[in-house]
């Protein structure tokens, strides 16, 4: 067990249990685990008993732009920056602070809610990470970059929004980091088009004619190619344990394939964008 003074944060990766008042990324919590480095910011002398990897830091690691954003009045937020901005884990700190709301995770690359390749929906309350929010309901893209793929990760938005734009309570868009470039900004304005959020949250200035509320980087721990593989292998292992291997015999299955029986791209989009 080790005594925390007032004011310090902890940044914990593993388990934590918690004497003491503190705020864990908005939420009041007393124990969790989690795979990612969490700070844990004691308002009071605290005592913390961690099995796993911690840092200790002065002062809160929570900008004040997001305890800004977090008492607006909006009922989207599209968050917009590139990797390693922290996008991801101010999700989840407005989810908490708000009491809860809709998280539509759109980051096919690295995916918290969704198994990477893939986008999803979930509501997040009392959270430490969006790894550990349950989806309620995915797309799947079959790529962890949506260069290439744009035409199909523009259909998985507009199908997952179609869905929760009819749920009531707040919402939180989370993106990808791909923010550079021409290709960069015309997916990332099809994705406003289609979801025409009340406010983005950028890390990156004003880059749209939109409605927008400028936010600091937080405390960011940065990750290389290797843990990022790393974290998708993980990903990869919580959503497929417990699957099983089907062998089916061939001639008793009926395959039909759907090569040119799609819809025009440019037709697709102009649908999607009302244009």
């Amino acid at each position: 067990m080790m005594k925390v003074p007032k004011g310090k944060t902890v940044l914990v990766k593993g388990v934590a249990s918690i004497k003491g008042e503190c705020e864990v990324l908005g939420a009041r919590l007393n124990f969790f685990e989690c795979e990612k480095f969490v700070p844990v910011f004691c308002i009071e002398d605290c005592e913390i008993e961690i099995n796993g990897e911690f840092r200790i830091l002065d002062g809160s690691t929570i900008p004040e732009s997001w305890k800004k954003l977090a008492k607006m009045d909006w009922e989207t937020v599209f968050l917009y920056g590139g990797v390693d901005s922290g996008k991801s884990t101010l999700a989840a700190y407005l989810a908490n602070k708000v009491g809860g709301a809709y998280v539509l995770d759109l980051d096919i690359g690295q995916a918290d809610i969704a198994n990477p390749g893939a986008m999803g929906y979930g509501f997040a309350k009392d959270v430490v990470s969006l790894s550990k929010v349950s989806m309620i309901n995915g797309f799947f893209v079959g790529s962890i970059t949506p260069q290439g793929r744009e035409a199909k990760c523009l259909q998985g938005v507009a199908r997952l929004w179609k869905e929760l734009r009819r749920l009531d309570g707040r919402k939180i868009v989370d993106t990808t980091g791909w923010v550079k470039g021409r290709g960069a900004k015309e997916y990332k304005l099809a994705k406003l088009e289609i979801i025409e959020p009340d406010l983005i949250a950028s890390f990156e200035g004003k880059p749209f004619d939109w409605k927008t509320f400028e936010v600091e980087k937080g405390y960011v721990i940065r990750r290389d190619k290797i843990d990022r593989a790393k974290a998708r292998f993980e990903s990869y292992q919580k959503f497929l344990r417990g699957a099983r291997i089907l062998e089916l015999e061939r001639d008793r299955i009926n395959l039909k394939p759907d090569l040119f029986r799609g819809k025009d791209v440019t037709q697709f989009i102009e649908s999607v964008l009302g244009v």
